[in-house]
């Protein structure tokens, strides 16, 4: 099966073990990744993304490639970001279910998504590493 994973690049140096755990979590399982963007970060650069402006150019194309093969998604969303928004409502106009996972940080979960009624949609919180393991492991059973 092939997923994709996005997530906003603003704050990664605060989210990236979480991102990472999500990758990892789910490459294990043998699943396929589509724009494996993760393996872009450089740490030591202080959380840049490689060749991010040649990203960019393609980001559209990209993502409409990647969306029609994906099986399904995940996303998170604990950094408000207009461009995961705009993914996200792509991948459930293509009907892909799409799991939104938020770090529990007491600020609550995005007005927005909290309003999209779809059988496709799924959102949960997680407060620490076992429990976005476990929210993963149910998702991808079902």
């Amino acid at each position: 099966m092939n997923f994709l994973f996005i997530a906003p690049i603003e704050k990664i140096e605060e989210y990236f073990f979480y991102y990472k755990t999500v990758y990892d979590s789910l490459v294990n399982k043998e699943l396929i990744i589509l724009d494996n963007w993760i393996s872009q970060v450089d740490i030591s650069n202080g959380y840049k993304l490689r060749d991010i402006e040649k990203r960019a150019g393609v980001f559209y194309e990209s993502y409409r490639e990647n969306l029609k093969e994906a099986d399904f998604i995940i996303c998170d969303t604990s950094v408000r970001s207009r461009t995961v928004q705009y993914q996200i409502a792509m991948a459930l106009f293509a009907e892909k279910p799409t799991l939104c996972i938020r770090k529990n940080d007491g600020s609550g979960v995005s007005g927005i998504l909290t309003k999209i009624k779809d059988k496709n949609l799924t959102i949960k919180e997680y407060h620490d590493i076992p429990s976005l393991k476990r929210i993963i492991k149910l998702f991808v059973k079902n």
